[in-house]
Formats: structure tokens, C-alpha cells, sequence
């Protein structure tokens, strides 16, 4: 059996930046254990899916935070997750909110373990239980994925369905769960939405019908509770909200955020004043039809072979947190599996596109991924700003450096 004894050198520095990544997000975490069930964002789905499962919409009406015993940090007033995560999370809230949030943080954690041991197969690799267990642990102890569990986040869930759809694609070429699966994951918080295009590429246009399904079942449930409402409301009065919390919170990673705040940062103040009416909606809409042309010059590539499709998607992944207006840190443990991969592509290959020395650059960028720093001079805010930006673009660079290799 294979093991990373092939790279037993890297290993020393690899135990050394886990502990330094540690420390790191560790120190970086203000909020006491004790009071993670009670703050956002597990406090916010909490809420909106009671109020969902009491037949009430949860967009409509402000949560009632210190009713039920939550704290309303950071701020956010009314729901302003998609209907389908508010349903997902619907189970959970027949529970006290304690036992609600250790449940959901069981899911994320098997997740996490599910991302990574697909991952592993996705690769073709035997990798042992000894060394998942190291590397499960190692994406555990970075501020993304600290950060994720603190606020009682849903995208490790994400990350892995759709490694998980990977899987199924290239194991079961006959079936397209996958396609629905991705739908699924996309109907969670929307970002992976050029998904879809990479399904109908894949599949014509059954696949696309797939991820449809996959995207329709739980938002059906919302429908049958409360009508075409909710969806009414997230559509014209949520997603604006949305919109304007690249303003309030200073931890987003993606291009969108990073050169909003720079603008803030550098611009006048009327130039900030007028940003969020003149110019964010310029970068939405640019920032889709980029990720919509690479998507589709990605899918393309992928449609005329099997091998392609694992790199592809992780690809598309990337582009898709790239992109989104919003790609708080934790956004970033979808890389999670996608360095597993390259590493077991490295073991497997020992070609120097993928030296053990990049993806430890790799893993330390993504483990050390903030967004701004409150309370730091303005040079440090800059570059924690763009930080998430560069790291994307750096993991995107590797997978084209595995792309050649199996070219």
C-alpha cells in the first residue's frame, strides 16, 4: 500500500504549519465555546426555519433573537438564507437549540471527513485510514474551518456534495445522481449556481433536469408550506440586504468584495456613499458573465473526456467562490478536497507541477484565509482583503499544473 512515507521530508514542515495554522485561527477566535449555538449564523437559521416550520414567513417579519434566548451577532435582522437551507435546517429546530447546533455541527464534521475520503477515491488512490485522519485534522484546525463550526456555517455540507457528485459521475457513468446532488448543494446558498451549466454540458438536456430536481426538492417543500411568497420576498427584499453586507462585515474573500473594499479604502466619500447604488451592480453583473464564460469554456473540455471532470469541477468551484459576491472565510473549506486530491495526484505521480512544497504553500494560504482584520493599520486591512483572492487564483493554478500532468 502507497503512503506518504514518499514524501517523508515535507512532513515536518507539514506538522509544523498545521501547529502554526492552529494557533493562528485558535488566537483568532473571540467567541467562547460556550456561546457558538447562541450568536449567528446557526442563530439565524435556527430562527427562520421555526418560524417556517410555525407555517410563518421568515422573511417578511424581523427574528426574534433575545426572545428565544440568541444573541443577534453580527447583526442580521430578518432571514436572508435561501428557502431551501431554511428547510434543510428544519429538523434541527425540533430540538433545543444546544442540541440543534451539536447535531448540525456532527453533520458538518462528517462533511468535512466525507469531502476528504472522496476525494481520496476521486484521486484513485489507497491512501490509509491513519493519513485521512491526519489530513482531516489538519483542515480542521484552520481558521476557515474553525470559523465555519463557530458560526454554525453550511458549506462543508456543500463541499461535500459535490465532491461526493464527482465520485458518482466517474464511478457510475450510467448514473447522474451527481447532477442532483450538485443541485442540491447549489439550492443550499445559490453561489454554485454555474453548476448547472457544467451539468448540461455534461449531460445535455436530462443532466440539466437533474440538477433541477436536485435544486427543487427542498424549495418545493417551502412552497407547499407558504406559497410563492417567501420566494417573492427573498427575490426583491432579501437579496438587496444582501448586497449591502459587503459593506458591514469585513471578512469577504471573493474579487467582488476585495475590490469594493479597497475602493472604500482609498476612495472619497461620496465615492463610498454612491458605491452600493452605481457600482456594486456593475461588479455583480460582470462578475457572473465571467464566471458564465469560464464555466463554459470549462465545460466544454470536460464534455469530451471522463478524465477531465474531477479538475473541471474543482475548477468550477473555484470560479464560483471567485465570483460570488459574497465568499466569507469559511467559504474557503471547499478547498478542502481539492489539495487531498492534488496531494494523492502528487504521490501517485511525483511530478514536480505538484511539489509537495506547493501544496504546503498552498494549504497555508488557505488556512490562514481571513478577509480584512478589524482594528489593523490600512495596509494590513488591503492585503487581508485580497489574501482569499490570491489564494483561489494560487489553488487554481495548481489544478492546471495537475491538468498538464495528465495531459
Amino acid at each position: 500500500m502507497t503512503s506518504l512515507s514518499t514524501i517523508s521530508h515535507p512532513k515536518i514542515t507539514f506538522a509544523t504549519l498545521v501547529l502554526l495554522v492552529a494557533f493562528v485561527a485558535f488566537r483568532s477566535i473571540e467567541t467562547p465555546l460556550s456561546s457558538w449555538p447562541l450568536h449567528n449564523d446557526f442563530a439565524h437559521y435556527y430562527l427562520s426555519s421555526s418560524k417556517l416550520l410555525a407555517t410563518e414567513n421568515p422573511y417578511s417579519t424581523e427574528l426574534e433573537y433575545q426572545k428565544n434566548g440568541f444573541i443577534n451577532r453580527p447583526e442580521i435582522k430578518i432571514a436572508t438564507n435561501p428557502p431551501a437551507l431554511i428547510v434543510a435546517l428544519m429538523p434541527i429546530v425540533l430540538f433545543n437549540p444546544d442540541i440543534g447546533f451539536m447535531l448540525w455541527t456532527v453533520l458538518q464534521l462528517l462533511s468535512l471527513w466525507g469531502a476528504i475520503f472522496y476525494a481520496v477515491k476521486i484521486a484513485d488512490f489507497n491512501l490509509s485510514l491513519l493519513h485521512k485522519v491526519g489530513l482531516f485534522f489538519a483542515a480542521l484546525v484552520t481558521y476557515p474551518c474553525i470559523t465555519h463550526l463557530e458560526h454554525g456555517q453550511s458549506q462543508l455540507l456543500i463541499s461535500f456534495l459535490i465532491t461526493y457528485g464527482i465520485w458518482l459521475l466517474k464511478t457510475e457513468k450510467t448514473s447522474r445522481f451527481g447532477l442532483f446532488l450538485w443541485g442540491l448543494a447549489t439550492s443550499l446558498k445559490l453561489f454554485t449556481w454555474p453548476l448547472a451549466i457544467v451539468s448540461f454540458a455534461f449531460a445535455g438536456s436530462l443532466g440539466f433536469l437533474w440538477f433541477v430536481a436536485g435544486f427543487a426538492i427542498l424549495n418545493l417543500t417551502a412552497f407547499f408550506v407558504l406559497g410563492a411568497a417567501p420566494f417573492y420576498d427573498f427575490l426583491f427584499s432579501v437579496i438587496p440586504y444582501i448586497a449591502s453586507t459587503i459593506f458591514k462585515f469585513n471578512s469577504n474573500n471573493s474579487l467582488e468584495g476585495a475590490i469594493v473594499y479597497s475602493l472604500q479604502a482609498f476612495g472619497s466619500s461620496e465615492l463610498r456613499l454612491n458605491l452600493a447604488a452605481n457600482f456594486l451592480p456593475i461588479l455583480f453583473v460582470s462578475g457572473a458573465a465571467i464566471a458564465f464564460l469560464s464555466v463554459g469554456v470549462l465545460s466544454l473540455r470536460m464534455k469530451a473526456s471522463y478524465q477531465d471532470i474531477s479538475i473541471t469541477i474543482f475548477l468550477v468551484s473555484l470560479i464560483c467562490l471567485l465570483f460570488s459576491p459574497t465568499a466569507w472565510a469559511h467559504y474557503m473549506v471547499l478547498t478542502f478536497p481539492i489539495l487531498v486530491y492534488l496531494l494523492c495526484l502528487f504521490i501517485k505521480s511525483h511530478d514536480p507541477k505538484l511539489h509537495p512544497v506547493k501544496l504546503l504553500i498552498g494549504y497555508s494560504l488557505v488556512g490562514l484565509t481571513q478577509g480584512p482584520v478589524k482594528n489593523m493599520a490600512l495596509e494590513w486591512q488591503l492585503i487581508g482583503a485580497w489574501w482569499g483572492v490570491f489564494t483561489i487564483f494560487y489553488v487554481i493554478f495548481l489544478l492546471f499544473s495537475a491538468k498538464r500532468l495528465q495531459e
